[in-house]
């Protein structure tokens, strides 16, 4: 699920946040959607089209890896990414989120 933070390095402990409904809520067909990850240090916090929907803070989580834009068992999908951006030693805030508070 879009948003969610999921993998081994988390060790079975994944953030229980409503992520399903902001997805379904903000939905529109047809429309790209805009997500934002950054991870500083031990912080991790992802927004969907502006909305906050995870911020942990895992001390002991890897501090290097590998980013996966899209992995799901099952049939055969297309996944389109536009504009996608990298930045290293980012500040610790969501541009998306801020400018709709």
């Amino acid at each position: 699920m879009p948003g969610r933070m999921v993998g081994q390095a988390l060790r079975g402990e994944r953030p229980r946040h409503p992520v399903g409904q902001i997805r379904r809520s903000l939905r529109e067909p047809g429309r790209l959607e805009h997500h934002e990850v950054v991870a500083v240090g031990s912080k991790i916090r992802t927004a969907i089209n502006g909305h906050l929907c995870v911020d942990l803070d895992d001390p002991q989580g890897a501090r290097q890896g590998i980013i996966g834009l899209q992995m799901h068992a099952g049939g055969p999908m297309e996944v389109r990414f536009k504009d996608i951006k990298l930045e290293l030693n980012p500040k610790l805030e969501l541009l998306t989120v801020q400018k709709r508070n």
